[in-house]
């Protein structure tokens, strides 16, 4: 929501985000285990919502191990938290959407 707001206003949003979903996408363990990476990595990339989902589906399916409380808490507070900025700014910059356009 916020990203759609931002990008009536300007118009580089759409751009910047492809290339910053591109680098989430290699920065997610999906190809890849996280074991491979030093400590200090692992603990920034968990910082990812998204990886936190792949690695709890992967354990889930592959290993038969449910997912971890402290994951899904991760992934239940970050979602609820981007849904609130989404509408924050949103809600902030929608009165002036036909005067852009």
């Amino acid at each position: 929501m916020a990203l759609s707001a931002l990008n009536v206003y300007y118009r580089d949003v759409q751009f910047i985000w492809d290339v910053l979903m591109q680098a989430g996408f290699f920065a997610t363990p999906i190809l890849y285990s996280l074991d491979f990476l030093p400590e200090t990595m692992q603990k920034i990339v968990l910082l990812n919502p998204m990886s936190r989902i792949i690695i709890s589906a992967r354990n889930t399916v592959i290993y038969s191990t449910p997912a971890r409380f402290e994951d899904l808490l991760f992934m239940f507070a970050s979602s609820i938290l981007f849904l609130i900025i989404g509408y924050v700014v949103f809600s902030k910059l929608e009165p002036g959407f036909a005067e852009e356009i």
